[in-house]
């Protein structure tokens, strides 16, 4: 069962939504500028002064910021509308900010790329010791394997990419998952990189799961803290590969 929503944060997202309204008819052409011009949601807050011309919170400002770029369906008795972007349109500029902020910490030597080749080394030969995952096969056995799946066509790759990503959610609401979809995962990402709910190198999990429990699924414990690290986790990863295929 759902847990009620306290009153003092329910008032919070019911003013979100009518902010996400008012700075689209205010600054609509400035926020699409600036988030496809790869402008995060504390920049865009910032470069619009909206923290001191509206007298909130910066927390309040960037949700209403995001709102105003995604759009509400109605709920909480504030009347639907549409977002400044599209489904699409967001997911291809949430790959290019991923993409950009990929060549920025490349470019600062932060993140993966702040470390040194030994590090990385040491790192894969530690995984290997410890017989994890394909870490424990050699390259040769790897890509051995991996030929003679894809020339049989067999297992995964015997399907399409589109029958690959309908069989897991098929799988998951089997099981009696709530698939993440991409609206909420590239929420996840956004409220990830905020300073608030970080505590040093680790992520609030707990705190994200509560916003997105909110926001997503109507105040329902659907997301917990090891559902959230999980996501994360594949979200940082597949920002990883993007890196590399850019080497």
């Amino acid at each position: 069962m759902g847990k009620d929503i306290p009153l003092e944060q329910l008032m919070a997202i019911n003013m979100r939504f009518r902010l996400g309204k008012e700075f689209q008819e205010k600054y609509g052409e400035k926020i699409k500028s600036l988030y496809s011009n790869g402008y995060s949601l504390s920049k865009i807050v910032e470069e619009l002064d909206i923290h001191e011309d509206y007298n909130i919170s910066e927390h309040l400002a960037k949700n209403s910021i995001y709102t105003a770029i995604t759009g509400h369906d109605g709920k909480f008795h504030v009347k639907g509308y549409d977002g400044l972007f599209s489904d699409e349109e967001r997911e291809k500029i949430g790959k290019e900010h991923i993409i950009q902020n990929g060549h920025r910490q490349y470019k600062e030597g932060k993140g993966i790329h702040g470390l040194t080749l030994e590090r990385k080394i040491e790192i894969c030969r530690k995984l290997r010791e410890d017989g994890k995952g394909i870490e424990c096969l050699s390259y040769e056995e790897r890509s051995d394997n991996g030929k003679k799946l894809h020339e049989s066509g067999k297992g995964i790759h015997g399907l399409s990419a589109e029958e690959k990503s309908e069989n897991g959610i098929k799988g998951a609401i089997a099981r009696g998952y709530t698939p993440w979809s991409d609206e909420e995962k590239e929420r996840l990402y956004e409220l990830s990189q905020q300073e608030e709910y970080r505590n040093g190198k680790y992520t609030k999990c707990k705190d994200l799961s509560i916003i997105l429990n909110n926001e997503f699924h109507e105040g329902k414990e659907i997301r917990k803290n090891n559902t959230v690290s999980l996501c994360l986790l594949g979200i940082r990863r597949e920002k990883e590969n993007l890196e590399e295929k850019l080497k």
